[in-house]
């Protein structure tokens, strides 16, 4: 079913790697994982039979614990719909020096479907590669499923290197955002959305040193009254 399932579990950290399973890989199980670790790994997502097609998912829709000071590093994530998904109230989560190879997504963050209340903790995105992405890279909606207004409270993403694809950033409804010095090369944007930088609804962002090559129009602004 799953390479690994972390159920309630407390400095767990787990490597190796993960191929051919019926669901999402690797599973942090939202029952209040305390300090668990992905880290130097590989996982081919590409014939994962769940619907959203995962790599990592941090947190669950039923178990509404979270996960919490959780991280994967390290990890080449292949074909995957999502690479990682997180769902609330998961905090402190750190995703660092990872591939994602023609996955549709890197990240992939909605409010949650069963409990609508619950607020996001710190999520960190840093010195990550993606390539050839299938769609928005980062695909982020505070809002999905309606309830507490700007459930994700504080988002980085930092030093992420792309190439290729057609889709960048789409981030609506969060608290605080920060981007910086992310870079982006052979981006050739879709003409339906041709903005790589798509950001609605953000009380405080920050961007900062983001090097967007080849797109006319790199961002895009609405509801965002303390951006700089």
């Amino acid at each position: 079913r799953h390479g690994a399932v972390f159920i309630g579990a407390t400095s767990c950290t787990v490597q190796g790697k993960f191929a051919a399973h019926l669901y999402v890989p690797i599973d942090m199980h939202g029952c209040n994982e305390v300090d668990c670790h992905l880290v130097h790994s590989e996982i081919d997502a590409s014939n994962t039979n769940a619907a959203d097609g995962a790599g990592v998912s941090i947190g669950h829709n039923e178990n509404l614990a979270g996960s919490h000071r959780c991280s994967v590093s390290d990890t080449v994530i292949i074909g995957a719909s999502q690479g990682i998904e997180i769902l609330a109230p998961s905090s402190d989560i750190v995703i660092r020096d990872c591939t994602f190879r023609a996955c549709n997504h890197m990240t992939q963050i909605y409010n949650q479907s069963t409990d609508t209340s619950l607020e996001f903790g710190a999520i960190t995105f840093t010195d990550n590669v993606v390539q050839d992405p299938g769609s928005y890279i980062v695909n982020i909606n505070g809002q999905a499923n309606g309830g507490v207004s700007k459930p994700i409270r504080n988002l980085t993403i930092e030093r992420t290197k792309v190439r290729g694809g057609t889709r960048g950033y789409r981030i609506y409804d969060a608290q605080e955002v920060r981007l910086i010095g992310n870079t982006v090369l052979d981006f050739d944007p879709d003409s339906g959305d041709y903005a790589f930088f798509r950001l609605v609804g953000i009380n405080y962002l920050t961007a900062s040193a983001n090097i967007i090559e080849g797109v006319g129009r790199p961002f895009y602004l609405d509801a965002c009254p303390n951006a700089v």
